[in-house]
């Protein structure tokens, strides 16, 4: 029997990702879609031919589905979580989670409740650059870790952004909803946990949006090991990822413009890594959670930890 699939939300892009690997399945029944906007909701609805809906609760309780999508504003999305959670509704959402601690302890409770499965779409651990970075890692090819940094530079292209970004209430900040990748790269990669951060979102000037952080920056220290990751949304056009990793026998790094990470051993020789075969994660979710075929690509456990701790770091900021 198929299962049912609704995508509630659809503020955030991520839900393509979602709604690619539900249409490659022919196990899945794609119900329909609901968002609160609703000439957005009815482009996609018409586009895959699903009901849509208005109202998030409507469609749930019409729709009954085992499996939802979530990529309302970052804002509104916690409490949907849980509600789908309570209801033993398995759960893939983009991240964060939520911006509240009193909204991840209803996700925890909710969880605790029926077990249903949770995975938060951290997808760089699905991109095959940093597949090959903890491969190499892993093969212990740089000896101990030393530290990670890591910068992204973004475009920010104003007119292209929906209102949501600009409402700090709506949005969190560039920490929570994008310095989130690439800790949870350092952790993943690694394995070392940098719990005791430090954040601080700031406005260069260079908008006149008062509500909005245009960079941001993490630090944090475990054991002298060093974590420095940032963000600029200043890019004249496009967006640019850089990744370090350095180590007591070499370092790997991928460079703003590389397509390949770039292993650096002791004796100073370069390498390019070769990249390994990658599933997307949102197929990994569903292959999880109908095949049983693997674990979540992302655990319940890690995407509520990233979100409590960029939470609790941006309070203490």
């Amino acid at each position: 029997m198929k299962k049912k699939f609704v995508q509630l939300g659809i503020d955030h892009p991520h839900y393509r990702a979602v709604i690619n690997a539900v249409k490659k399945r022919s196990d899945i029944d794609f119900g329909a879609v609901a968002q609160e906007t609703p000439p957005l909701a009815d482009n996609v609805a018409a586009e895959h031919g699903v009901r849509v809906y208005n109202d998030y609760l409507e469609c749930i309780e019409n729709e009954k589905p085992e499996i939802a999508g979530i990529a309302m504003y970052n804002g509104e999305r916690g409490k949907w979580i849980a509600e789908l959670l309570s209801r033993g509704i398995a759960v893939i959402a983009d991240k964060p989670l939520c911006l509240t601690l009193e909204e991840l302890e209803n996700i925890r409770a909710a969880l605790k409740k029926t077990g249903a499965p949770l995975c938060m779409m951290l997808t760089c651990r699905s991109n095959p650059v940093y597949m090959a970075v903890k491969n190499a890692v892993r093969d212990n090819l740089i000896g101990d870790i030393l530290g990670v940094d890591a910068c992204r530079y973004y475009a920010l292209n104003r007119p292209s952004r929906p209102d949501w970004m600009f409402d700090e209430k709506k949005y969190g900040g560039p920490g929570i909803d994008i310095l989130c990748h690439d800790y949870d790269l350092a952790e993943w990669i690694t394995g070392i946990a940098w719990d005791d951060i430090k954040l601080r979102e700031f406005r260069t000037g260079r908008y006149s949006d008062e509500d909005f952080k245009d960079a941001a920056y993490l630090i944090s220290e475990d054991r002298k090991r060093l974590l420095d990751i940032k963000v600029y949304w200043h890019s004249p056009k496009g967006h640019w990822d850089r990744f370090s990793i350095y180590g007591t026998m070499g370092m790997i790094d991928v460079p703003f413009v590389s397509k390949k990470p770039l292993l650096i051993n002791n004796a100073g020789e370069v390498k390019e890594l070769e990249l390994p075969v990658a599933v997307p994660l949102a197929e990994q979710f569903f292959s999880a959670v109908i095949d049983g075929s693997a674990a979540l690509p992302v655990s319940a456990e890690d995407s509520i930890s990233i979100t409590e701790k960029f939470i609790k770091a941006k309070r203490q900021s």
